[in-house]
């Protein structure tokens, strides 16, 4: 199995324990994950939700696995004050399911709708420009801004009480393996078994200490699904989907013990 994986720090415990496993790994931007999986590219990818929303005709999501959190200090939010309405948000057009998610926020939670202003790559600095900057990468957990800083994660927590599904392991239509789930499954349970290990082994800044200890999450479970559905309804009210469907769950045959075992699990 080739699996695709953004490039993101948050993702480093899964592939670790994908190497661990031999499974071969390619890494780039999570915009073009879904396009490099389509092509031929990989023969799984973690696909950022909302991709995978708008494009489910062409893809089935591996049961079993997913990458959603609690809090996600990887794309953070920072505002001038919430004493007026935010008028501009500069965040990298490239990052749609960021912003789509920054201004659900904004409106469910303050009531602002944000008009978006291109920006590659915007930095803290913008906020000189802009009413709100989006700031989303590996750098986002140090971030040292003035204004109220807000993490994208734990906003979504705080509105519907369930984690932020980031993204869903995909494959093309028809194509999905149960070894591939297997093999994922298997992943996701060493960095469980292993989680202390490789914390203690690793030196890191309080914030992502915290995140790595109790915020991610490779479940797909009820939890997520859950997630999953409060997210449909919320980007099908501002008309970024066009219908609520049903995900696109690859057909699997039970392995053993899956008599026993959830079938999200």
């Amino acid at each position: 199995m080739q699996i695709l994986l953004p490039e993101n720090l948050a993702l480093e415990p899964l592939v670790a324990a994908l190497t661990s496993e031999g499974v071969a790994i390619g890494r780039g931007p999570a915009a073009e994950a879904l396009p490099l999986l389509l092509r031929g590219g990989a023969d799984v990818a973690l696909v950022p939700t909302f991709d995978v929303l708008r494009n489910a005709e062409q893809v089935d999501v591996m049961p079993g696995v997913a990458f959603s959190t609690w809090d996600y200090p990887f794309a953070r939010l920072v505002l001038k004050g919430l004493d007026k309405p935010t008028g501009t948000l500069a965040a990298d057009p490239a990052l749609t399911q960021e912003i789509l998610l920054a201004s659900v926020l904004l409106g469910e939670h303050y009531g602002f709708t944000p008009q978006v202003v291109p920006v590659v790559h915007p930095r803290a600095e913008h906020l000189e420009t802009h009413d709100a900057v989006l700031v989303v990468g590996n750098d986002a957990p140090l971030l040292d801004a003035a204004g109220v800083v807000m993490d994208l994660g734990r906003e979504w927590y705080e509105l519907v009480n369930y984690p932020m599904v980031w993204g869903l392991f995909v494959t093309r239509k028809g194509e999905a393996q149960p070894a591939w789930r297997r093999a994922l499954l298997d992943a996701v349970a060493l960095w469980e078994t292993q989680q202390a290990l490789w914390l203690r082994a690793r030196e890191m800044p309080e914030v992502l200490h915290s995140f790595f200890s109790e915020g991610i999450r490779f479940r797909f479970d009820d939890l997520a699904v859950a997630s999953l559905t409060e997210l449909r309804e919320y980007l099908f009210e501002r008309r970024a989907l066009d219908e609520v469907t049903d995900l696109p769950i690859a057909d699997l045959p039970d392995e053993e013990g899956d008599a026993d075992r959830d079938p999200l699990l």
